[in-house]
C-alpha cells in the first residue's frame, strides 16, 4: 500500500464520528437501492405463484395428441415435466338450483396433473382409475345434488352442441356460458356415453373454474398407458429453461412429431412474468418505475454523500497541499478520494443491502394482509432475492459512491499543475 493510501486510512481513523456518519448515510442509501431491486422481484414472483395457484403450473400445452407423440415429448430435453389429461366432456346434473350451470364438467388427469393444477381434496381421496371420481362440493351446495362419497352414479357424458346458427359448437368450451335463447335452452348435449364411476372425495372448485362456466367441476383418472391408437389427451408442459426460445423449440418439437400448429398453446399468462411475451408491458411498466425510482434514491444519496466526502477534502487540504509539495501527482491526489471512496463502499455495501434485505422482508410481513385484501390475492409478498437483483444493486450502489466523489476529487486537485 502506497504512503497516500495510509494517509488516506489514518485520516478516517482520525475522524472516526465523521466517517461512521459517512458510512450510515451509504448504508441507507444502499438499503434504499436493495429495497427498491427487491420489489421489483418479488412483486413479479408475487405474480407468477398467483398465476400458478389460479391457472396451475405449465409453460406450453400440445393439444389432442396421441400415445407416441407423448411419448416423444417426454424424452425431450427441455422437458421438465409434464401432465397428461383429457376433457371427457359434460353430463347432465339431474338437479340443479341454478339455471345456468346446468351440466357436469369431467375431466381425466394423471397423478401429476392433480398436483400440476391445484385440484384441493376437503374430503376423501383422489380417483386411482377411471372407474373413480372427485366432484366439486359446489355441485351439493351450490346446485343441491344428492351425492356422497362412496355413491355408484352413471354420468351420460357428451359434448356441448349449439342450437343457434351464430354460436359454433366447437367454441362451447367452460369459458362460454350456457346458452339460452329467449328464456330457452339453446344447447344440448350429443355423442353421450354412459360411464360408471364411483365417488371417492370432494374437491373445493378449481380456482381456475370460471364462476360463468355451465359445469361444476370433477375428475377420474387417465391413465395413458392404457392409450388406444386412437385416444388423444392433452399435454402440459413444464419446461427445463424458461426463455424466449421456447416458442421455436416447441414448434420445432411439433412439427418433428407431427402436431398442427394450431394445438400449441402456451401459458402466456404465466410466461410475461418471466419476461419473454412480446405483448406484454408490465415488466416494461415495472423496470420503468423501477429505474425512476432508483435515479431519485441516487439524487437524494449523492446529495448526502457528496457533501461527507466535501467535507473530508476540505478537512484534509492541508494534507493534500503537503503531498503536492513533496511531488505527488493530481492523479494520486485524486486517487485519494477514490479510494476514500472505495473503503466506504466496502464497508458500507455488505451491511446496506442485509439491512436492506432486512427492511423490506419486515415491510412485507406487515403489509401482506392489506396487499392480499386490496388486490384479492391468495398469495402473499416473499423476499425474492436473485442474482440479477444483486448486482444492479451493488452496481448502483458503487455509482452513488463514485459520483458522489468524483466532484471533491476534482476539487482536490484544482490548481494543481498537470
Amino acid at each position: 500500500m502506497n504512503i497516500i493510501n495510509k494517509l488516506t486510512i489514518r485520516h478516517l481513523r482520525q475522524n472516526k464520528k465523521r466517517t461512521l456518519v459517512t458510512i450510515f448515510g451509504v448504508i441507507i442509501s444502499v438499503a434504499m437501492i436493495t429495497a427498491v431491486t427487491t420489489i421489483g422481484t418479488s412483486f413479479l414472483d408475487l405474480m407468477k405463484r398467483q398465476e400458478i395457484s389460479a391457472d396451475g403450473e405449465w409453460h406450453v400445452l400440445y393439444k389432442n395428441v396421441d400415445a407416441k407423440q407423448i411419448d416423444a415429448i417426454k424424452k425431450d430435453g427441455q422437458t421438465k415435466s409434464l401432465s397428461v389429461t383429457r376433457n371427457l366432456g359434460y353430463a347432465n346434473l339431474d338437479k340443479t338450483k341454478i339455471p345456468s350451470r346446468p351440466y357436469m364438467s369431467v375431466k381425466g388427469y394423471d397423478d401429476f396433473g392433480f398436483r400440476q393444477f391445484n385440484i384441493e381434496l376437503t374430503e376423501g381421496r383422489l380417483p386411482q382409475n377411471e372407474n373413480e371420481i372427485v366432484i366439486s362440493k359446489d355441485i351439493i351446495e351450490s346446485a343441491g345434488a344428492n351425492y356422497k362419497i362412496g355413491d355408484s352414479i352413471t354420468l351420460n357424458i357428451g359434448q356441448r352442441y349449439s342450437l343457434l346458427d351464430n354460436v359454433p359448437s366447437d367454441n362451447l368450451g367452460q369459458n362460454y356460458p350456457f346458452i339460452i335463447d329467449d328464456g330457452k335452452p339453446g344447447e344440448k348435449l350429443v355423442d353421450l356415453k354412459a360411464h360408471n364411476y364411483t365417488i371417492v372425495g370432494m374437491i373445493n372448485p378449481p380456482k381456475w373454474e370460471p364462476t360463468w362456466g355451465p359445469g361444476y367441476s370433477a375428475f377420474t383418472y387417465t391413465d395413458e398407458s392404457k392409450f388406444g391408437v386412437n385416444d388423444k389427451a392433452n399435454v402440459s408442459v413444464i419446461v427445463n429453461t424458461v426463455n424466449k426460445s421456447i416458442y421455436k423449440h416447441a414448434e420445432q418439437l411439433a412439427q418433428s412429431i407431427g402436431i398442427p400448429q394450431k394445438q400449441i398453446e402456451y401459458n402466456n399468462q404465466l410466461l410475461r412474468y418471466y419476461g419473454i411475451t412480446n405483448n406484454s408491458s408490465l415488466n416494461m411498466t415495472i423496470y420503468s418505475l423501477t429505474t425512476i425510482i432508483l435515479s431519485i434514491i441516487i439524487i437524494g444519496s449523492v446529495s448526502l454523500i457528496y457533501n461527507a466526502f466535501a467535507i473530508s477534502v476540505a478537512e484534509r487540504s492541508r494534507h493534500l497541499g503537503m503531498l503536492s509539495s513533496v511531488g505527488a501527482t493530481r492523479r494520486q491526489k485524486r486517487n485519494s478520494v477514490f479510494f476514500e471512496g472505495a473503503i466506504i463502499g466496502l464497508i458500507s455495501i455488505p451491511l446496506g443491502i442485509v439491512s436492506g434485505l432486512a427492511g423490506i422482508g419486515i415491510t412485507f410481513y406487515f403489509i401482506n394482509s392489506a396487499i392480499k385484501q386490496a388486490l384479492d390475492l391468495t398469495e402473499g409478498l416473499k423476499v425474492t432475492v436473485t442474482p440479477f437483483s444483486m448486482i444492479v444493486a451493488i452496481i448502483v450502489s458503487a455509482f452513488t459512491i463514485f459520483i458522489s466523489s468524483y466532484l471533491p476529487a476534482e476539487k482536490s486537485v484544482e490548481g494543481d499543475g498537470d
